[in-house]
């Protein structure tokens, strides 16, 4: 970082792929195996362009090839082989979906039993105090 800098530019093969105010950059999809070169100017408070930095050359990796040999085929499931496969699939996504339901679901319970409990406690007390009225 560069102290009064209020923004920065980035250069691939001297050109422009980023003006901003942050000191960091991220490039994507480019090409396997090629050599880029990157330098840095910096803006003042005035936006005006400072000197470029010295190039930094850099190699992306080489491409992953898929592996070869690789075959998914096909198979015959029983109807109720199918069933217990989708509903373990099902419940698995629910799961990874929200996976604090489960301790919810069992809060959630004392919650109820704790407000069924006040609830007889509220209604005995009600009818201590208006006992007298009626």
């Amino acid at each position: 970082e560069v102290k009064d800098a209020t923004g920065y530019k980035v250069y691939r093969d001297d050109e422009l792929i980023q003006s901003a105010p942050e000191n960091s950059y991220a490039d994507y999809k480019l090409k396997f195996e090629t050599e880029f070169n990157y330098s840095i100017s910096t803006l003042d408070h005035q936006s005006e362009e400072g000197e470029k930095s010295n190039n930094i050359f850099i190699t992306t990796h080489p491409e992953i090839k898929r592996p070869k040999g690789l075959k998914a085929e096909g198979g015959l499931l029983s109807a109720d082989e199918y069933d217990k496969a989708m509903l373990d699939l099902v419940n698995f996504l629910q799961y990874s979906g929200e996976p604090s339901r489960l301790s919810s679901e069992k809060i959630g319970k004392g919650v109820l039993v704790f407000i069924l409990v006040f609830f007889v406690f509220a209604l005995l007390l009600k009818k201590e105090y208006w006992r007298e009225v009626h």
